[in-house]
């Protein structure tokens, strides 16, 4: 598949987004658009960067697993995951976020309210708010990379469960 581009349209003035926006700074939108065509606000419609592990905020968790942060809003979050084979994250749960994890690659072994799951390449699992849960790669060879996408985001929303 051929890489996408985004096709961006002229510049929106500081006086279209004081009328739309209450005074916030100058963005580009979506070719074919103009300010009026709005029905909620500009910024909303702004063209996103493409976003990969190359160019995401990358951190460390546990003993030697990696995330890296796709998207990072407060009323949603992406972030993919890699574990090495044998890794596990401590239980805990969100009293907020519903999170659904999708798995790229490898095998994620989910414990979730004390039942355990067992996710493939392709395959998800919605955990909801509340519920307790573990994620962990119970390979001895292979590392497993999954996403987690959270609503809202988990940050300030993590407790031992």
């Amino acid at each position: 598949m051929a890489p996408r581009s985004i096709v961006r349209g002229p510049k929106v003035s500081s006086a279209d987004f004081v009328s739309f926006h209450g005074g916030r700074s100058e963005g580009q939108v979506l070719s074919g658009y103009t300010p009026g065509d709005f029905t909620r606000p500009i910024c909303d419609m702004v063209a996103m960067a493409i976003q990969n592990r190359s160019n995401a905020e990358h951190y460390k968790w546990g003993d030697a697993c990696d995330g890296w942060r796709l998207l990072d809003n407060e009323d949603l979050s992406v972030i993919e995951e890699r574990m090495p084979p044998g890794t596990a994250e401590v239980m805990h749960l969100h009293d907020r976020a519903n999170q659904v994890f999708y798995v790229l690659e490898g095998m994620l072994t989910l414990l979730v309210g004390g039942e355990i799951e067992r996710l493939s390449a392709s395959d998800s699992l919605n955990v909801r708010s509340g519920t307790p849960h573990q994620a962990r790669n119970e390979s001895e060879t292979d590392s497993v990379r999954f996403l987690v996408i959270s609503a809202p985001t988990t940050k300030g929303d993590r407790r031992s469960a």
